[in-house]
């Protein structure tokens, strides 16, 4: 990264996006809204503005700013990210430094420059979300290279690293090509899954898989039953037919019932309770 200021270009390239944004929306503004200025319901712009006008302006932008580097590109997003939370405007960043797409995947150690945002907190729970669609994605895609960077994550002892790995995968499932890699990672993850996140994030993964390659699903529910979450099986399963569903709960439920000792001390807690009962009412 370059350790320069560039405080006052970046401040001008944000009021470029926004004025572009109030432009637009200037008729659901208030008259005295200030142009250079994100409207405090930020809602207007993720309801108003589509994807298809987001990668306009962000091309407007790459214009605007189309002898930047690379690092100061990254310099801006890390920037915006922090002083612009805006899930409308942050997308639009997002594809700003996805147009230097070819430049970003000819080198790998980017990828630690965005494992090393996500560590230090810069995305919330919707942005982490976008970023690993918009910005992850299509490395994971069109790159083996940044397909094995981004599989290490599954093993990575921090929860919000290993959930970006699967949100980055997790579209993946629905491709023939590339479902085995989304059930790779789930297999990873089934390693050390306590967090509901990554509970979750599992189910998310096998869904998608589940949308095509039901296959690819089945032998991965049959290899994997003994150590699945209840909350990744029903979430997996939901594009499965109902008759399915039923199967591979009651075959959880059976692999994963209460040991026998333990079954036996709720049943005799039970007759106790139920003996007190009697005698009270006598």
């Amino acid at each position: 990264m370059e350790d320069r200021d560039y405080s006052e270009e970046f401040t001008k390239a944000i009021a470029f996006i926004i004025r572009t944004f109030n432009k637009k929306l200037k008729a659901h503004l208030p008259p005295n809204h200030k142009e250079d200025e994100i409207f405090y319901d930020s809602s207007l712009y993720y309801q108003k503005l589509n994807s298809t006008y987001l990668r306009s302006q962000s091309r407007a932008l790459l214009k605007h700013c189309e002898s930047w580097s690379l690092p100061k590109v990254f310099s801006f997003f890390k920037h915006c990210m922090s002083a612009v939370p805006d899930r409308t405007f942050q997308m639009t960043v997002m594809f700003f430094m996805m147009y230097r797409y070819h430049e970003i995947c000819a080198d790998i150690s980017n990828l630690d420059i965005f494992k090393s945002w996500i560590v230090e907190g810069l995305f919330d729970k919707d942005s982490i979300t976008d970023f690993a669609e918009y910005c992850m994605l299509p490395f994971v895609n069109y790159s083996k290279e940044w397909i094995f960077g981004v599989l290490q994550w599954a093993s990575d002892e921090r929860v919000v690293v290993r959930r970006a790995c699967a949100l980055a995968i997790r579209k993946c499932g629905v491709d023939k090509d590339k479902s085995h890699i989304a059930v790779e990672i789930c297999s990873i993850l089934l390693r050390n899954c306590e967090e509901t996140e990554i509970k979750a994030a599992i189910g998310g993964i096998l869904r998608q898989v589940g949308k095509k390659q039901k296959g690819v699903l089945r032998v991965f529910l049959e290899e994997n039953m003994r150590i699945m979450p209840r909350k990744s099986l029903v979430d997996g399963i939901v594009r499965m037919s109902k008759k399915e569903q039923e199967f591979y709960l009651a075959e959880h439920d059976r692999i994963h019932k209460k040991p026998v000792e333990h079954v036996s001390l709720i049943r005799m807690d039970m007759l106790e309770k139920s003996l007190k009962g009697k005698r009270l009412h006598k």
